[in-house]
């Protein structure tokens, strides 16, 4: 079966090949810096603004170290996994639960490490970066439990 290609006989072709587009960039993976991370909301809410900058490798060398284009562009970013944080207790970082042993606790994503971000156009039309990482949960234990006698471990084998 022969398809007529012929334009005229199809307005809505016509139609949606004049129409005018959005001037908005070509959206795509992009490998961005950290230079900067501002807590947003509560502080119980363990959500993060990051500053971030795009970043390259160098494959001259083949060793592959990372560095910041000449592109002097700040863009904005926020983290996919702390978007489903909640203040207090959580749920963290897709569904962890607090409260936390010791001082563990939801961490920001570190100045100087590089992440990988997805450009998403806000409620706004504004443009922001979506950082693709799952959020870190650190910090210390202040005293484990012997799970026989119910006291301090100590190191020492269980009874």
């Amino acid at each position: 079966m022969r398809k007529n290609w012929n334009v005229s006989r199809d307005p809505t072709g016509v139609d949606r090949a004049i129409r005018q587009q959005p001037e908005y960039e070509t959206l795509w993976l992009r490998l961005m810096k950290v230079t900067a991370a501002t807590q947003i909301g509560s502080s119980t809410l363990k959500r993060w603004r990051y500053t971030v900058v795009e970043a390259t490798f160098n494959t001259a060398a083949l060793d592959y170290v990372p560095l910041t284009t000449s592109n002097p562009a700040t863009d904005y970013a926020i983290s996919i996994s702390e978007l489903s944080n909640t203040v207090g207790t959580g749920p963290f970082s897709y569904g962890v639960n607090g409260p936390f042993p010791g001082t563990f606790e939801p961490q920001q994503i570190p100045v100087g490490t590089y992440v990988m971000c997805y450009p998403h156009r806000n409620q706004g039309g504004e443009l922001v970066y979506v950082i693709i990482n799952t959020q870190a949960i650190d910090g210390a234990c202040t005293a484990l439990e012997d799970l026989t006698d119910g006291g301090l471990y100590t190191g020492e084998d269980p009874t």
